[in-house]
């Protein structure tokens, strides 16, 4: 079986040009950002008894070190990384679960900006994982599969 090429398709922003906080709140409700869009040096997210996806696959990612602080209570926060970029997971969760599953097939590649996941899911799931653009869940699973052949 023949693996996928790497499609890189975020792009990295001077950290000069990049908005400097901003914030995702879901309350009884979704939220979703998708395609691209601006990741800001420092992003809060709140969720209670909702949902939010953030997929940075096509973002538009500073430069350097960026903080995604979440908190989740009684909902579910997915959030899927592009390939190469660092991924640093300080996180607690309460009767819930606080994730990160990245993907040894697509290592973080020397001076990658560096996305810091961090805060709590309480009664509420927080999960993060690398996966190729356009790729969903289960062909991701039965690439890495592949790869670990």
């Amino acid at each position: 079986m023949n693996l996928p090429v790497r499609g890189d398709r975020y792009s990295v922003v001077p950290a000069a040009q990049a908005k400097e906080r901003g914030g995702v709140l879901s309350f009884f409700s979704s939220q979703e950002r998708k395609g691209a869009w601006d990741l800001p040096r420092q992003l809060r997210v709140a969720c209670c008894m909702g949902s939010v996806e953030l997929d940075l696959r096509e973002a538009r990612i500073p430069e350097g070190e960026s903080v995604i602080e979440v908190i989740a209570l009684f909902g579910s926060v997915e959030i899927l990384m592009p390939p190469g970029v660092e991924v640093e997971l300080d996180g607690d969760a309460l009767a819930g679960s606080f994730t990160f599953q990245p993907d040894p097939s697509l290592p973080a590649r020397e001076g990658a900006p560096r996305i810091r996941l961090r805060g709590g899911a309480y009664f509420a799931s927080v999960e993060c994982e690398a996966r190729l653009p356009g790729e969903s869940k289960g062909a991701a699973n039965r690439r890495l599969k592949a790869a670990r052949r």
